[in-house]
C-alpha cells in the first residue's frame, strides 16, 4: 500500500514538473516552459455556405522563409462566388514557444478593397511586412503568422478570417 501511494505521488509531482520520472528533483527533467513548435493550424484557405451563395478566400504569403532584412508580400484571393470586402490591414504573431503573440499591426488608411469572384489584391496593394514598416518593427527570427479578414458584400454577419505562417531565419 505504501509502493502505491509513493509511485502515485512521484506520477503527480512528474506530471506538475516537480520531478523527472527517474526521481529527481526536476534538474535535467522536461521544464514545464519549455518551448513547443507551433501548432500545424493555419487555415490559409476558407469556404463557407452562405444564403446567398458560396463564400472563399485564401491567403498567399510569399516567399515562405525570410532573413531578417526582407519582406513578406500579402495576397488575398477571392475564390468564392460572392463579391468581398476587406482592407489594407492585417496582424502579424509571433510564436513564442507557448502561445501565438501579436506584435504588428499596420497603421494603414481604412481603404476598402472590394474583390469579385476570381479576383485578387493587387500586387502591393496590401503593404510587405515589414517594408516600409522596418523603422517599427526588425523582425527576429522564428515562426510568423499573417492574419487577414474580409466580409461578404452585403452580407453584415458573414466574416471570413484566414492565416498563414512563414519562417524568419538568421542570417547565414
Amino acid at each position: 500500500m505504501l509502493l502505491r501511494v509513493v509511485v502515485s505521488l512521484c506520477l503527480l509531482a512528474v506530471s506538475l514538473g516537480a520531478c523527472t520520472p527517474e526521481g529527481g528533483s526536476g534538474d535535467g527533467g522536461v521544464d514545464a516552459t519549455e518551448q513547443q513548435a507551433p501548432p500545424d493550424d493555419a487555415q490559409p484557405v476558407v469556404v463557407v455556405r452562405t444564403p446567398a451563395g458560396e463564400a472563399g478566400m485564401r491567403l498567399r504569403v510569399e516567399p515562405e522563409r525570410i532573413e531578417p532584412d526582407e519582406d513578406v508580400s500579402i495576397t488575398l484571393d477571392n475564390i468564392g462566388e460572392l463579391d468581398l470586402l476587406t482592407g489594407l490591414d492585417y496582424v502579424i504573431e509571433r510564436w513564442d514557444g507557448t502561445t501565438w503573440v501579436q506584435v504588428f499591426t499596420p497603421e494603414v488608411p481604412a481603404v476598402g478593397l472590394g474583390l469579385g469572384p476570381g479576383q485578387s489584391t493587387p500586387e502591393g496593394e496590401v503593404p510587405a511586412w515589414p517594408g516600409q514598416f522596418r523603422r517599427e518593427i526588425t523582425p527576429e527570427p522564428g515562426t510568423y503568422r499573417v492574419t487577414k479578414t474580409a466580409s461578404v458584400e452585403g452580407d453584415a454577419v458573414t466574416t471570413l478570417s484566414v492565416d498563414a505562417s512563414f519562417e524568419v531565419v538568421a542570417h547565414g
